[in-house]
């Protein structure tokens, strides 16, 4: 074999080596990334429906008229 020739082959071996260890690590990357997005999104809807109940809770209600006149001596914030 020539210097070449074993420099190819030493490139070959190598490459076979290497290759399935980035391509499994360009699939882990790309699985946690989508992973973490989906659990991004999820935790913002929790929050905004948290958030939505909250504002729910907080507003009058036909039995609570007593909420919309404001208080006396007290200073509306």
């Amino acid at each position: 074999m020539t210097g070449w020739g074993l420099v190819l082959a030493v490139a070959v071996i190598v490459g076979c080596a290497v290759a399935p260890v980035l391509v499994g690590w360009a699939i882990n990357v790309w699985c946690t990334r989508r992973r973490l997005a989906r659990c991004r999104a999820a935790d913002l809807r929790c929050r905004v429906d948290e958030i939505r109940d909250r504002n729910r809770r907080a507003l009058p209600g036909p039995a609570e008229p007593y909420r919309l006149r404001p208080v006396p001596g007290r200073v509306a914030s």
